[in-house]
């Protein structure tokens, strides 16, 4: 998904977060017993957020402790001083690296014509010493972007070579890098039929794979539909584990509210995942209202319900790895429950959480 810029929106949410604010901490919302600062993570289950809110803001609105921020940087702007702050707040931190630019450009990534862009930046990786997810060429199987290899001028033989060589770039530096291959959930257009394993680079060259999936209902002519979250995701995972035992991401994942439940959506994809996606180790919300012509594609977490059904599925989510991850004679599953009455009563209110 192409980054986007602030709208108004987005201002209004940060004046009335602090309202929430009082409201969660009120309802002991903001005392999760199950945290990600320091080693006091007992779940395997990784959530985050791609915002343009703030990360803090994004918290206290949906009482979500996450574990990762997916940031977005241009190759040509490559800037360590962004990332930063997110690993210092003990955060993990995904970063795609578009390669923009104004022309087809597979065959001069694999060539080293960014080359001068990525070794600064992997030198200042490594001096820092921490790791972090980068996501080389993010939706290559679309046509989209000027890195896929569906964009006119791209050749489908050459994106294997520029993905390697990507990693390579990193790799040769010795920085503290691990690396996600990012499928959409299918390919376009004619190309649907093209199986995900004629662009999989071999396990040596991947640490995680993730999957692009949004339910975009109602958004275009193309798209007169509402869809679950597993619907679409499924046939996409099936081939992902056929090719590897590697774990599965989901990129970004968000629905519109036209037609159906948002709220209802947002849980049933946490059970989902929880009941159909074991491979499946992190998830990627994209909190953005995305202005596109005369719509509005609203990925956002925009109302009380929506941020409700949100916490309530990544409770259920992260509870679900603590169980599998705890063994009795050594570890207690610390369950997130609610602190208070009026806390039971609020999350209880809508949804059945189970």
């Amino acid at each position: 998904m192409i980054k986007p810029s602030l709208n108004l929106y987005q201002i209004v949410m940060r004046v009335s977060v602090v309202a929430l604010a009082v409201l969660f901490i009120a309802m002991g919302v903001l005392t999760d017993t199950v945290r990600v600062s320091g080693a006091t993570r007992n779940y395997t289950n990784d959530t985050g957020i791609y915002t343009v809110n703030g990360l803090e803001n994004e918290e206290v609105a949906t009482g979500v402790n996450f574990d990762h921020v997916l940031l977005f940087q241009n190759v040509q702007s490559l800037d360590f001083s962004k990332i930063k702050p997110y690993l210092d707040a003990n955060k993990q931190v995904i970063l795609n690296i578009e390669f923009v630019d104004n022309h087809a450009n597979l065959a001069e990534i694999a060539g080293g014509n960014y080359d001068k862009y990525l070794k600064p930046f992997a030198d200042t990786l490594k001096k820092d010493g921490r790791t972090i997810w980068i996501r080389p060429l993010h939706e290559f199987n679309g046509d989209w972007y000027n890195w896929s290899v569906y964009y006119p001028g791209n050749k489908t033989q050459d994106f294997i070579p520029a993905y390697k060589h990507v990693v390579s770039v990193f790799r040769d530096d010795r920085a503290k890098a691990k690396f996600q291959l990012n499928y959409n959930r299918s390919n376009s257009g004619s190309a649907m039929t093209t199986p995900f394993r004629d662009f999989y680079p071999g396990d040596a060259w991947v640490d995680m794979v993730v999957i692009t999936n949004y339910n975009r209902a109602y958004t275009d002519s193309m798209h007169q539909y509402w869809h679950s979250f597993a619907e679409d995701f499924m046939p996409a995972y099936d081939q992902v584990v056929k090719l590897t035992k590697k774990p599965i991401g989901v990129a970004e994942m968000s629905t519109t509210s036209y037609g159906n439940s948002k709220p209802q959506w947002i849980l049933n994809t946490f059970r989902a995942l929880r009941d159909q996606f074991p491979q499946v180790q992190q998830i990627t919300w994209f909190a953005y209202n995305r202005p596109v012509k005369t719509s509005l594609w609203d990925w956002d977490l925009n109302t009380l319900a929506d941020r409700q059904a949100f916490r309530d599925g990544v409770t259920l989510w992260r509870n679900a790895s603590a169980r599998k991850t705890a063994t009795p004679s050594t570890t207690k599953t610390q369950q997130i429950v609610p602190t208070n009455s009026a806390e039971a009563k609020f999350l209880s209110t809508t949804f059945n959480v189970r």
